[in-house]
């Protein structure tokens, strides 16, 4: 989910833009990947955010997102996490930060639940415009 301006996000969650990068006469980057021989079956990928609420405090430039991820998944999620990334107008990152989901009944979503999170965010290294969040979960069973 994106907020007003946010850039889009690069496939494999690698940034195109870096900031304070030292000068060098020219970079070199290589990547080299392989199909798995196995399945990852940690990680649950059917988790979404949703119900997303963004305000800032009175007095205050801090940021408050509240909101809650949904396990769209035919297992339990576990441990969900929500990151959210904070750009600028000239969408250099100025602040990232996460927080779990939590329901106050464990740390368990069932399929098609759903758990609250609240993220209070106070230090940006600049002045946000945008942003950019998801959610994560894991199952260990």
């Amino acid at each position: 989910m994106r907020g007003p301006m946010a850039p889009a996000p690069q496939p494999g969650g690698v940034s195109n833009k870096l900031s304070r990068v030292p000068r060098f006469a020219r970079y070199r980057a290589e990547v080299r990947s392989r199909p798995a021989d196995f399945e990852a079956r940690v990680a649950v990928r059917e988790v979404r955010v949703d119900d997303l609420q963004v305000g800032r405090r009175e007095y205050s430039s801090s940021v408050v997102l509240r909101g809650s991820v949904h396990n769209e998944a035919a297992r339990d999620a576990q441990y969900a996490e929500v990151v959210v990334v904070f750009y600028d107008a000239d969408g250099m990152v100025v602040g990232v930060g996460s927080t779990y989901a939590d329901d106050g009944e464990g740390d368990r979503i069932a399929p098609g639940g759903a758990a609250p999170f609240r993220l209070d965010f106070v230090s940006f290294s600049g002045e946000p415009a945008a942003f950019y969040i998801y959610a994560e979960a894991r199952n260990y069973d």
